[in-house]
């Protein structure tokens, strides 16, 4: 049994989007220019006691190039690239243990609607892979990294001296002061045509976009809905061995999760990334007395 059912039927928390069949270039809308923005915005909200709080956010996600120095310089190896632990999750087959990712394989026809007609989990699979061990990520240094589990993102973010936003900064940051924020196509890297059956492409990608590719929000954050999906340091409700990620991603489609939202958010087995699934990272923002 491949290991994402596995995890599904053990763990509960793995609970992907949508995903489905690319018809190729777009006939509606062409590739939006892309001039990648990156750095760190300062964002100031009000939390939960009323505090006035202030945050360093990255404008995009992480990058495949920013990883890739992050992992130059210290020789990380990811949990895909590792496999898990014999001793640690001694409950799951051999099978389910070893190295690798849930990749996004649309179906070739219609069908029933379920999670393992369009992810299979593929050995081999990761960042430097993100289709599989024929794959590579050459010409995708500006797209989001993925197939990035929850400790990859810790450390990485670390490295950086920063952390993960909870589900409530990244929310503040991505949706200001306004209602949660639903883009266009033209707007967000989304799901575009009729979900499972078709992928028009008319946001210009049949998967990820180069981070920075579409309009900012008031904060001038890039990709805050769609994309990719974005772990926080919140744990799921009622899930307490799972993650939220946050913001939907490109297999979000308007007839079927419509996650692409800024107040969507997902529970996500911490150990199991997946080719949607990526991050970006926060810093506290002293206040002067």
């Amino acid at each position: 049994m491949k290991r994402f059912l596995i995890m599904c039927a053990i763990l509960a928390p793995v609970l992907f989007a949508c995903g489905g069949k690319d018809d190729g270039p777009s006939t509606k809308g062409a590739t939006p220019p892309c001039t990648p923005t990156r750095g760190a915005v300062a964002v100031v909200f009000r939390d939960s006691t009323g505090e006035t709080r202030r945050l360093s956010v990255d404008r995009t996600e992480v990058t495949n190039a920013e990883f890739g120095r992050f992992v130059d310089e210290t020789g990380y190896v990811t949990r895909a690239e590792r496999g898990l632990p014999e001793d640690t999750f001694s409950y799951l087959p051999e099978e389910a243990r070893r190295p690798g990712s849930a990749v996004f394989t649309p179906p070739e026809k219609p069908g029933p609607m379920v999670l393992s007609r369009w992810w299979t989990f593929v050995e081999g699979a990761n960042w430097r892979r993100p289709e599989g061990p024929h794959s590579s990520i050459s010409g995708l240094d500006h797209h989001p990294v993925v197939h990035i589990a929850y400790e990859d993102a810790v450390a990485y973010a670390g490295w950086a001296g920063r952390r993960l936003p909870s589900a409530v900064e990244w929310e503040a940051a991505a949706a200001p002061g306004a209602p949660p924020f639903h883009p266009d196509s033209d707007d967000a890297n989304i799901w575009t045509g009729f979900f499972p059956i078709s992928n028009t492409r008319e946001d210009g990608y049949a998967q990820t976009a180069p981070a920075g590719c579409y309009p900012p929000n008031e904060n001038g954050l890039y990709d805050v809905v769609g994309n990719v999906w974005e772990w926080t340091s919140t744990p799921g409700v009622g899930e307490p061995t799972a993650m939220i990620l946050k913001g939907g991603s490109y297999v979000c489609a308007r007839n079927f999760c419509a996650r692409y939202r800024t107040d969507a958010e997902q529970a996500q087995d911490p150990t199991l990334g997946a080719s949607h699934i990526g991050f970006r990272t926060v810093a506290d923002i002293e206040t002067k007395g």
